[in-house]
């Protein structure tokens, strides 16, 4: 089952969580699937894939969303951190690769993650990493590799935002 979720709010949602549940002509539940996305921008839309893969055949599907907490701070970079390099490699295994600078003056704990869309600006996967401690003044090197249900879209992977926290 393949289905469009647009934030229509103000507010970037995080962890937007989608249920996608399976129904016979009796609309007893067959089974259900969550997925979710590391976040949604106002006015984005979140492309959901979830495969059936129980022998009876169902009689309709349903997405429903069951959880659309927004952030309390804005997204962004740290001023501690700097990203140093960024490269989006596209293609059937796409990663954004990157390497990131401890600007402070004491350790921190990064994490890093992206979500990653399409030519028309739908999100369609999303990765992270993250990395214990990264001592004041030194890089890490990472890539975030596309995590969805569906690797066929993969290809379609144009554009992604960048966004990162620390500890």
């Amino acid at each position: 089952m393949s289905g469009l979720v647009e934030n229509t709010g103000n507010d970037v949602l995080r962890l937007p969580e989608a249920r996608v549940s399976f129904y016979d002509s009796e609309d007893s539940i067959l089974t259900s699937t969550t997925t979710s996305i590391a976040f949604l921008k106002p006015g984005t839309q979140w492309e959901i894939h979830a495969p059936y893969l129980d022998e009876k055949e169902p009689a309709r599907g349903e997405i429903e969303i069951t959880s659309a907490d927004t952030f309390q701070t804005e997204l962004g970079i740290p001023d501690s951190l700097k990203v140093a390099e960024e490269n989006l490699n596209s293609g059937e295994e796409p990663t954004l690769s990157l390497r990131i600078e401890n600007t402070s003056d004491s350790a921190v704990s990064p994490s890093a993650f992206c979500v990653f869309y399409d030519g028309d600006g739908i999100a369609l996967g999303d990765g992270l990493d993250s990395l214990e401690q990264l001592p004041a003044g030194e890089s890490w090197q990472t890539s975030l590799e596309y995590i969805a249900y569906s690797t066929q879209d993969a290809t379609r992977i144009s554009d992604y935002d960048l966004y990162a926290t620390t500890l």
